[in-house]
């Protein structure tokens, strides 16, 4: 519904840029005194109206994922605002990640800023920069003028925004980077902060931390103001501590800053531990320490008196869930832990706590791995979110406050096994519940429960399990648990008695304990969301039985899978993930829905994720548990894949056919030798210079030392191949050398024949073309990351593996379909039983494909694997070529005429933007109505849509559309939409389609 009607001025402006259309109508552009249903949008409007918006543009879904604000627009066509208030405008959209663009539009002119990058600040004034991204002259009269500025009008058009496209393929795509905006800014000057004042030697690290999230919090206070200019601390709060008037003054005198905490922590304030400082030494420090680089830091100021580049920042606009995750890079890194960015938290909120559910207000949700606790943070705003739906968007007052608090009391509770990342949820949630509340309110009536010990626990999560502290009570459990192959003392208590009733942990990975202990506190039908790592959940070897236990022991309705986000995902690790969503009851014997995120310019700038109707895979649960390449077949792009692969799990392996090799001709197969530590080697030298001499000490270190390490004169002193000197092409004999290293890991001995000659070489690792092997018929070397086969017998079958494998591409793709670590864990690395599991067969035949698993092959070869590793730079993500499109067309005819016989393409129409094509496929007789579009066709097609769609789609990302006797298919203009395999897709869903309408 659309209440609010635009001036002449600006309507007109609105056309230009496609965000209405002749009508007035339009599903993305929504005012900001509209009436809408939505409770996304209400809420995105709701902000944007805080921010003094006109109207905001969203792109929307016809999937049901919540709308995404993209634009704010702001109507000066009949005012013009000072530059110093676009400036400090442009401060406060940049400081509160809203939106990624702002347009102002002006009588002659409009404005595009850039909200991912910082503005510009004057160092002596202070003053914000109003500078734009880019400017557009409505009143150019020069022909060449005009069209360079109609140029710029359509790089913008909504339409690009409605796909996607503006953010993956345009020319302005690389001029949006993460890397600006004010949370990494933030982040990168607290840690520069933080580093200076531990290297001055006043406070410690851990005190100095501490004394950061108190100050932020005390800073976000006397920043936060409501729409009357109404603030928390009233006039003269601060003399109460030190002679001025404000937070730096109180930091500048030394002791005042201690002072306020004890007060802000009293029962006479806020009440709670926040700002509670018990440790004696510790509060000693503080009231004796200079806290001057602390005053001058959140002054804004630096040595010479000039502004720094602090001033940007505004705590009243910061999101409080950016600061909660700024503090978690704070904790010191551990083992495993990899924190979870925003953008992900809210993804899976919506997908767990989706706003429309609002009577699970009284969920009780728990995080058994909390962090600084972010998703605590996360379902404790929706909870308040839901409040306000079943409140008529009422916001809080006084007499809401106790009902507020009670939510937080009764619903929210962590884990963690970190003291300071317990503090830090309390800090979160604080934060959390006072965004929700005016200035007046936090003033007067404001007080922290305190939530330690109660809600917030810090100790073993696994140590609760055992002492039975925790009921089977919880709706939700949700997080992102540690990543380590090593289980504490108290979860190897649990892993001890489970295992005598459900397979064993792969690799003993905590995180997967973490999945089955939540699962145990939930109630009947409660639900579980957890981040947990990709390869020990679905691709390990041997995730095979755990996995098909808990899918035979809960529902699994989904797994949202980012390993192609493995890079990009989390700031400082690279792990490939995959979310599991179950549910507390018997398994539903139904199709378990696995979404294959791909790597896009817009998730790995952290806008949003773009997933598309080919990263969404169907699996029926029987497949689920009796496929174990079915997750991997839809990693590489689904559909027909997986038939290729199944084909060949029951043909012999090449590692069956070595073992049967090394039983009858005394064949040797093993990796190659490992040198020793350069630190352990020296001390196990100078050791055995001493043997006579050895302390008691000495002694014990020079046994350990020699059961690890051996000398080998096979080796020292004999060639040896570098790994850089072995690829695809075979071995550079130029770059074999001399080895002078003279012990090695022990294991060595055991397997000394496969440096010996006849021997074959096959290297841990894939190359564009092939698998790197050689057959050598000399005595050489090689290092652990190369395979070794020696044969004393039968050299002429070592002969024979090398001609299938060398310069074999389809080798490649199947070490891409049964490795359960290249492609997930490792870019280019495999490991020996991933060599070993490749497809052997007696009869070489048994390998040849036909045409269409050709096709299939080649796009995971060519396309997949490069997608893979350069996501928003690699070839797939290129606009489509001519020559592709006709590729397509003959594949998805070819396909349909296996029963249709005349089904025929139409030449492509590709959108005036450039953003995406339409490609018509006729049956018989070529359509008229397609004839003589040229200027028009795009509108024409828009109206198509929406007359054989629904009003509410403004623009379909994948669409496949039949109007009479013509199909069409509408997708972006980048080639992996367009690619043979996808026509074989394509092809196989329109069969579907058509039986359905009965065209048989």
């Amino acid at each position: 519904m659309q209440n609010s009607l635009p001036n002449k001025a600006l309507n007109e402006m609105l056309l230009k840029f496609d965000m209405i259309s002749e009508r007035g109508h339009s599903t993305g552009l929504v005012f900001v005194d509209d009436k809408r249903s939505d409770p996304y949008e209400i809420i995105a409007l709701e902000y944007a109206k805080k921010y003094g918006a006109t109207a905001v543009y969203f792109r929307k879904f016809d999937d049901g994922r919540p709308p995404i604000p993209q634009i704010y627009i702001y109507d000066y066509t009949e005012s013009n605002e000072d530059e110093q208030k676009v400036g400090e405008l442009y401060k406060k959209l940049w400081n509160s990640g809203q939106v990624p663009l702002f347009f102002i539009f002006y009588k002659t002119e409009i404005k595009i800023f850039n909200c991912l990058k910082a503005p510009e600040v004057d160092r002596d004034t202070a003053a914000i920069s109003s500078d734009p991204f880019l400017t557009i002259n409505l009143a150019a009269k020069v022909k060449k003028e005009l069209e360079h500025e109609q140029e710029k009008i359509e790089d913008f058009s909504a339409k690009r925004f409605d796909n996607g496209t503006f953010w993956s393929n345009s020319k302005y795509k690389n001029k949006f980077s993460q890397s600006e905006t004010a949370y990494l800014k933030l982040l990168n000057e607290l840690k520069r902060l933080r580093k200076k004042i531990i290297e001055s030697n006043t406070i410690d690290k851990q005190m100095a931390q501490k004394l950061l999230v108190m100050s932020i919090l005390v800073k976000y206070l006397e920043e936060r103001e409501d729409e009357h200019g109404a603030k928390v601390f009233p006039p003269g709060f601060f003399q109460k501590f030190c002679d001025g008037n404000d937070f730096i003054s109180a930091l500048k005198k030394q002791g005042a800053c201690l002072e306020l905490f004890d007060y802000l922590g009293s029962d006479k304030c806020f009440n709670g531990n926040i700002f509670k400082w018990k440790d004696e030494k510790e509060r000693a420090l503080l009231k004796a320490t200079d806290l001057t680089d602390f005053a001058v830091f959140f002054e804004g100021k630096v040595e010479n008196n000039q502004y720094s580049f602090w001033r940007l920042y505004s705590f009243n606009d910061l999101p409080i869930e950016i600061i909660s995750n700024i503090y978690e890079e704070f904790l010191e890194s551990k083992e495993g832990v990899v924190y979870t960015p925003p953008y992900l938290v809210n993804f899976l909120i919506d997908e767990q706590m989706p706003l429309n559910d609002t009577h699970k207000i009284n969920s009780k949700v728990l995080d058994p791995a909390c962090g600084s606790g972010v998703f605590l943070v996360a379902a404790f705003r929706r909870m308040i979110q839901w409040w306000r739906i079943r409140n008529n968007w009422k916001k809080p007052g006084v007499d809401d406050l106790s009902e507020l608090k009670n939510i937080l009391k009764s619903n929210i509770f962590g884990v963690d096994k970190e003291e300071e990342a317990v503090r830090l949820t309390f800090f979160s949630l604080s934060l959390a519940l006072l965004d929700e509340l005016s200035p007046k309110v936090i003033w007067e009536n404001l007080k922290f429960d305190n939530l330690l010990e109660s809600n917030l626990i810090c100790s073993d999560f696994f140590k609760l399990i055992t002492a039975g502290f925790f009921k089977d009570d919880f709706d939700i459990v949700i997080g992102n648990p540690p990543f380590v192959a090593k289980l504490t003392p108290a979860a190897l208590d649990i892993e001890k008695q489970n295992i005598k009733i459900r397979p064993k942990l792969p690799h003993k990975q905590i995180a997967l304990l973490f999945l089955e202990q939540a699962m145990r506190l939930c109630k009947e039908d409660g639900a579980i969301c957890l981040i947990i790592p990709a390869g020990s959940f679905l691709y390990n070897h041997y995730s095979l039985k755990f996995r098909n236990y808990f899918l035979s022991s809960y529902h699994v309705p989904q797994l949202i899978d980012f390993t192609f986000l493995s890079s990009i995902l989390f700031e400082s690790s690279n792990v490939a993930v995959v979310v599991v969503f179950a549910k507390k009851q018997a398994p539903v014997q139904k199709d378990i829905l696995h979404v294959t995120v791909r790597r896009t310019k817009p998730a790995k700038e952290k806008l949003f994720f773009e997933i598309d109707h080919y990263d969404f895979h169907r699996i029926s649960y029987n497949e689920a548990l009796e496929n174990r390449l079915i997750w991997k077949s839809n990693l590489l792009g689904g559909g027909r894949l997986k038939h290729i692969m199944a084909r060949f799990t029951d043909v012999r392996t090449l590692g069956g056919y070595l073992k049967y090799n090394e039983k009858k001709y005394s064949w040797k197969i093993a990796e190659g030798f490992k040198v020793g530590k350069k630190t352990e080697i020296d001390e196990l030298i100078e050791l055995e210079k001493k043997i006579q001499n050895l302390s008691e000490k000495e002694r014990l270190s020079l046994t350990k030392l020699k059961k690890k390490y051996e000398r080998a004169e096979y080796l020292t002193g004999k060639y040896t191949l570098p790994e850089n000197a072995f690829t695809y092409k075979g071995i550079d004999d130029k770059k074999i050398y001399i080895l002078n290293e003279a012990y090695f890991h022990r294991s060595v001995k055991t397997k000394k024949e496969i440096f010996l000659k006849p021997h074959l070489l096959i290297k841990e690792g894939v190359a564009k073309k092939s698998i790197p092997i050689e057959f050598r018929n000399d005595n050489l070397s090689f290092r652990h990351g190369v395979i070794g086969i020696h044969a004393p017998e039968k050299v002429e079958l070592l002969r024979e593996i090398e001609k299938r494998i060398k310069n074999n591409r389809t080798y490649l793709f199947y070490v891409a379909a049964f490795s359960g670590s290249y492609m997930v864990s490792r870019a280019t690395a495999i490991l020996k039983k991933d060599i070993e599991s490749l497809p052997y067969p007696e009869d070489e035949k048994e390998l040849e494909l036909t045409d269409m698993e050709q096709i299939l092959v080649e796009d995971v070869l060519d396309y997949m694997l490069d997608f893979r590793g350069k996501g928003e730079n690699s070839i797939a993500e290129k606009p489509v070529s001519g020559e592709k499109l006709d590729q397509f067309s003959d594949i998805y005819c070819k396909v349909l005429n296996s029963v249709y016989k005349e089904f025929r393409p139409y030449k492509p129409l590709k959108a005036k933007t450039g953003s995406f094509i339409c490609l018509p496929f006729y049956y018989k007789d070529k359509p008229e109505i397609l004839e003589g579009m040229t200027d028009e066709l795009e509108d024409a097609l828009y109206t198509l849509i929406q007359n054989n769609v629904n009003r509410n789609s403004r623009i379909i990302r994948i669409l496949r559309m039949y109007e009479g006797n013509t199909i069409y298919l509408v997708k972006p203009n980048q080639a992996r939409y367009w690619l043979k395999s996808i026509a074989i897709r394509d092809a196989d869903e329109t069969f579907g389609d058509l039986i359905i309408q009965g065209k048989k």
